[in-house]
């Protein structure tokens, strides 16, 4: 499993939602690493299906 955490920079709600996520996964024993990825133009959104700020995506790997 990767977990990802999109944001813009400046999303003024990017803190909360990472310790809101942080914490969730601690309560139901996910030890996964995060991975934060600051979207940088409209092609990029629409490339990551980033639909707005933050969003938070667990991506299924059939290979790791």
């Amino acid at each position: 499993m990767k977990i990802e955490l999109l944001y813009f920079s400046g999303c003024p709600t990017f803190k909360n939602a990472e310790d809101v996520l942080a914490e969730v996964m601690k309560e139901l024993g996910i030890d996964e690493p995060v991975e934060k990825i600051d979207v940088q133009s409209q092609e990029e959104a629409v490339e990551r299906k980033f639909l707005g700020s933050p969003t938070i995506k667990k991506v299924s790997l059939l290979f790791s």
